[in-house]
């Protein structure tokens, strides 16, 4: 597994495994489901983290993939790597790039591996639920063009492919945005920043008020770029 070069010896890595049983079953490696694999395991419970990505972390603790050598990971990646190492010190297994699919009577969940291309079933005394959120998109015009995507999507572009999303940024946010910017303060409600990629970071170079077209309106969503 690619997370075997961050974080863990490979004993920590479930393989090739069609029935699991454990006494806590977690959904999701993120910030909640790795803090909650943590305290379980500290207090003596076995633990299983069951996540889609390849390593731990979620999308705020996202890693580079492998092969991609991160020269100054970002301080909360770093964080993400040293909870992760406490979880698997502590005895957290981990289930990695699995999907699970299915819930059941006598907390059974079932999953598919999307390394070996097979189901699996994982029975549990207990099950902890923490996949984490995701951005609620409504189309809008002009949505699918080139360039134009998403806070989570250029984030993960950044994290995990080191790849910049683009030279400049524009940015827009209605009441919550997840995008960390040091260099652009936070943006009011309907407001815009624009922004040029540097070598460090982002630079802000303009920021305005968004003036919209004579019948336009915003469409109805939290976070768009």
């Amino acid at each position: 597994m690619t997370a075997e070069r961050f974080f863990q010896p490979s004993a920590v890595f479930i393989k090739d495994s069609k029935m699991i049983q454990t006494e806590i079953a977690i959904v999701g490696a993120g910030p909640a489901g790795l803090s909650a694999a943590l305290a379980a395991a500290e207090a003596g419970a076995q633990v299983t983290v069951i996540d889609a990505c390849r390593q731990p972390g979620g999308q705020y603790f996202r890693q580079p993939n492998a092969g991609i050598r991160a020269e100054a990971p970002e301080p909360h990646q770093r964080e993400g790597r040293i909870l992760w190492q406490k979880a698997a010190a502590a005895g957290v297994k981990f289930l990695a790039q699995t999907t699970v699919w299915g819930a059941f009577e006598g907390n059974r969940l079932t999953f598919y591996d999307d390394i070996s291309l097979r189901t699996g079933e994982i029975q549990a005394k207990a099950i902890i639920l923490a996949p984490g959120t995701y951005e609620r998109v409504a189309a809008f015009p002009g949505w699918t063009l080139p360039g134009v995507m998403t806070t989570g999507a250029a984030q993960t572009l950044l994290k995990e492919q080191r790849i910049l999303p683009g030279q400049q940024i524009l940015r827009w946010r209605g009441k919550q945005c997840a995008v960390r910017c040091k260099a652009c303060p936070p943006c009011g409600d309907n407001e815009t920043a624009l922004a040029k990629a540097g070598k460090v970071g982002a630079r802000c170079v303009k920021r305005a008020s968004l003036t919209l077209a004579a019948g336009a309106s915003l469409p109805p969503m939290e976070k768009a770029t």
